[in-house]
């Protein structure tokens, strides 16, 4: 009977990898027909492109400090840990970090500039890879300090932390004033002026990664899942023909 769960688990495993697998190659591909542009100023609305420049504020625009790092940024993003200590039988000791709360990200249009030209980017609901991160133990007073959502992780921080003396910990993401970013996407008209926005068609992705980067990436992971699943795939058909024989 066991055998049966086995060989039923695996091809389970097999589909759910071949899903990830295919998910991972059409991004590649999609990421394959943004356009790459050197000149922002003659972009055209409504074709994917793929553009760098430097990350800049908008006049007007609601100004943002990643609340751990204190960085001047224009997106972050965060979650907050709590470490708990296991020992086995043997009195040998194992930690891991569980999350506690989950920042939803915060962001707001910025300029992406290169030489003379600029364009607005929106970075609501965009795919967010490989931008700059921060990691530090912290204390629960300390979350006291922010406001509105992280007054909320304080509260909790605080009541685990009575339990015992765990540890807790920040990882913060953000994208810095100044920072140079690939974005890829859409450009469409928005105010009068051309702002790159997260589309359905085309994904808004910004990225520290190059285009090339992003493609080999997703590819390689394509790959990768393939050859899994084909593991999986052949181990499940190996335990069928063992059970009938």
């Amino acid at each position: 009977m066991i055998h049966i769960y086995i060989s039923i688990g695996l091809v389970v495993l097999t589909v759910v990898t071949i899903f990830i697998a295919r998910k991972q190659g059409s991004k590649a591909g999609l990421y394959d027909l943004y356009v790459e542009a050197s000149n922002l100023a003659e972009l055209t609305a409504g074709v994917p492109a793929f553009c760098s420049g430097i990350v800049s504020a908008v006049p007007g625009q609601p100004q943002l400090v990643a609340p751990y790092s204190k960085q001047p940024c224009v997106w972050y993003s965060f979650i907050l840990e709590q470490e708990q200590l296991h020992r086995d039988a043997n009195g040998a000791e194992t930690t891991t970090w569980n999350i506690i709360s989950n920042q939803a990200p915060q962001g707001t249009v910025f300029s992406l500039q290169t030489g003379t030209s600029s364009i607005q980017v929106n970075p609501a609901s965009a795919d967010i890879q490989k931008v700059q991160e921060y990691q530090a133990f912290v204390d629960p007073a300390d979350t006291q300090g922010q406001s509105g959502f992280g007054a909320a992780v304080g509260n909790i921080a605080n009541m685990l932390s009575s339990i015992g003396n765990s540890r807790l910990r920040v990882t913060e993401q953000y994208i810095p004033i100044g920072q140079q970013l690939y974005v890829g996407g859409v450009a469409l008209e928005q105010n009068g002026q051309k702002t790159f926005m997260n589309d359905r068609s085309y994904p808004l992705v910004l990225t520290t990664r190059s285009k090339e980067d992003l493609v080999k990436i997703d590819r390689r992971s394509s790959v990768v899942g393939y050859v899994i699943a084909s593991v999986f795939a052949i181990t499940a058909i190996v335990i069928a023909l063992a059970m009938k024989g």
